[in-house]
């Protein structure tokens, strides 16, 4: 390709001047190849082209041949096959050639591009049964000729026949929950055709995870479930009073709060430590800036709600209303205060023990671990509040913890929630875990400070407002012990 006629000229102010030179290339075998064929990969039905290439000194001829066998008619530097199969599959080269000499190119390969075949899929069992909450790892390996050569393959997980979004690698990680059991498959593809895994059946066990039959987490799920059975009305029946009205009281409609009672329809009638939170306070938005009492004198509440000084309504369970003056508020941390009152409650209104520091012996702490709690708001109701543990408890309107309600008990916080308090019910008891601190409404998720992390930091709260306040009694929290219930591995 190099031979022919070069030149040049050389220029200055006083003229120029030019140089030729004739160039002949010289083969030493008269011949050359001067392109390779390269490997085709083509589906069914398609085309492909081999492009090759020779010079020689003189004019040179071309011949294709098919697995060392000439094809007639295949006598260009370029050979097309139209409408592929396999019977064409093979290797191909050409020769070059002048009069009394000849060349022969390196073989190149047509490959016919065939659907996927799969080569293994894991696990081999079809029908799974798995822990709660463990990872299950689905996987298949599949082939396919020219993959990577202008013809990938592309997978697509599917769950009970409906493609998973995002789902299109050859493996597909499950976190193992209610929800998510059902039956998985994947498609293997590529532009031949496509081929599909069989279909796994995941079921789930409990046995060995934190919600086994016997846990405190399955306890305190199907507990509350056995509380709402014969509810069908159930926003009636999350209204813990009867005659209470969210109001701004004054002396001109008071009754508004002092007519309440107990309500007869209410699914946690009966249950001990509902009077323990204060249901309204003269002269402010009832049901806001609630407290909760963890002695016969202290309370909990949000730092951000400001109780103190405040004239505050507790209604006991023979329907009696005590009024308390909130006297001093000190803060802990994590939006958690403590305060006390003039003068002690009586055993009618009573107080709630606490989650003990030492609950991640019995309950899980993962993020994902939702349990059946319960929650209050500001009008006055208790609803499903599925949780989650750790130094800030986690809520979810939405969710739904194994074994509990279902999410028609569930409901959003607003503002002005907090200081209601979140409790979990074991037995006949309300053990308090955190009050309010952001709401859970639209797409927020809801938490609040575990009391459980704060546990000796609140008691020295506690003695130091009853020294400051001559209190006789040097009152601590009361942990409701789990030693009821097995440990749990995490």
């Amino acid at each position: 390709h190099s031979s022919g006629t070069y030149s040049v000229q050389v220029t200055n102010a006083a003229g120029s001047t030019n140089a030729s030179w004739h160039l002949t290339t010289f083969y030493p075998n008269g011949v050359a190849i001067t392109q390779q064929p390269v490997d085709q990969y083509q589906i069914a039905g398609g085309t492909v082209t081999f492009n090759g290439g020779g010079a020689g000194s003189n004019s040179v001829a071309y011949q294709w041949a098919f697995n060392g066998t000439n094809l007639a008619g295949a006598t260009n530097a370029s050979l097309t096959l139209t409408n592929v199969s396999g019977a064409q599959e093979g290797y191909y080269n050409f020769t070059v050639s002048i009069p009394g000499a000849s060349l022969t190119s390196t073989n190149a390969n047509f490959y016919l591009v065939r659907p996927p075949a799969l080569i293994a899929q894991i696990p081999v069992q079809t029908n799974l049964l798995a822990s709660f909450q463990t990872n299950l790892v689905l996987s298949i390996t599949a082939t396919a000729t020219g993959q990577s050569n202008g013809f990938p393959l592309h997978c697509q997980w599917q769950f009970n026949g409906t493609n998973i979004s995002g789902a299109t690698s050859n493996n597909f990680h499950i976190l193992v929950d209610a929800p998510l059991l059902g039956d998985y498959s994947v498609t293997a593809s590529n532009a031949a055709g496509v081929v599909t895994s069989q279909v796994w059946q995941v079921a789930m066990t409990y046995a060995g995870s934190y919600v086994d039959i016997g846990t405190l987490a399955y306890h305190l799920s199907t507990n509350a479930v056995a509380y709402t059975n014969g509810y069908s009305d159930i926003y009636n029946g999350t209204l813990e009073l009867s005659g209470w009205i969210y109001d701004s009281y004054t002396a001109t409609n008071m009754a508004h709060l002092t007519n309440s009672t107990w309500a007869t329809s209410f699914w946690l009638k009966g249950i001990q430590g509902l009077s323990a939170t204060s249901i309204g306070g003269s002269n402010n938005t009832g049901g806001q800036g609630m407290m909760t009492m963890v002695t016969p004198r202290h309370y909990l509440c949000a730092t951000h709600m400001h109780p103190e000084i405040r004239i505050m309504a507790f209604l006991d369970t023979n329907n009696m209303i005590y009024w308390r003056t909130t006297k001093q508020r000190v803060d802990v941390g994590n939006d958690t205060s403590v305060g006390i009152l003039n003068t002690d409650l009586p055993p009618s209104v009573g107080f709630l023990p606490v989650l003990p520091p030492d609950f991640t012996n019995y309950l899980p702490t993962a993020s994902s671990s939702f349990v059946q709690g319960i929650g209050m708001n500001q009008s006055l109701r208790y609803f499903s509040q599925p949780m989650t543990l750790n130094t800030f408890v986690t809520w979810s309107s939405s969710a739904k913890a194994p074994f509990g309600l279902e999410t028609n008990w569930n409901t959003h916080l607003g503002g002005g929630d907090s200081s209601s308090p979140e409790v979990f019910l074991v037995g006949n008891q309300f053990v308090l875990v955190s009050h309010n601190y952001s709401e859970d409404t639209n797409s927020w998720t809801g938490t609040g400070p575990n009391y459980a992390y704060q546990f000796n930091a609140i008691n020295e709260k506690i003695h130091y407002l009853s020294v400051t306040n001559n209190v006789g009694t040097d009152y601590q929290l009361t942990p409701f012990y789990l030693t009821n219930w097995p440990p749990i591995n995490h």
